[in-house]
Parts: structure tokens; C-alpha cells; sequence
């Protein structure tokens, strides 16, 4: 994945889908790091001891590839994501 490339999370409870969904926020790439995701995790247990502690949750990966430019316009990136 090129360090462009915007990752970010959504994260909701299965169970019940009145509950709010916990966003973790596009950003490049080579930012979004794990240890991010923890801490966010980590803040919303503090405020809502309830949300993780038990049944399942959903988790959803944003993915927003960023176009290469040249000269002459727009190019297709070679290889994967």
C-alpha cells in the first residue's frame, strides 16, 4: 500500500445498532499505526465500559487510494493495493 493511500476505521457494536459507531479518521498510510487504534480504543472503554466488553462488534477498513500525477495526466499504479 503506497503511503498516500488514506486508511481509516469504523467500529460498532453488533449487537446493538443504536450504539454509536467509534470512527478512527482517514490518514495517510505510513500514519496509521497500531498503537493509534489502541488508543482510541482505549479512550472509548474509559467512557463506555459496556461497548467492548462483551458480544461481537464490526469493524470496517476505509480505504482511499490517491491517484499518481505526471506530467501527462493521470497514471494507473502498478501492483496491489
Amino acid at each position: 500500500m503506497s503511503d498516500i493511500n488514506l486508511v481509516g476505521l469504523r467500529i460498532r457494536k453488533t449487537a446493538n445498532v443504536h450504539h454509536k459507531v467509534v470512527p478512527i479518521s482517514l490518514r495517510r498510510s505510513d500514519r496509521f499505526k497500531l498503537d493509534m487504534v489502541w488508543y482510541v480504543l482505549e479512550k472509548v472503554i474509559q467512557s463506555n465500559a459496556g461497548f467492548l466488553l462483551s458480544g461481537r462488534f464490526e469493524v470496517h477498513l476505509d480505504l482511499v487510494r490517491i491517484p499518481l500525477l505526471s506530467v501527462k495526466g493521470l497514471r494507473r499504479r502498478k501492483g496491489g493495493i
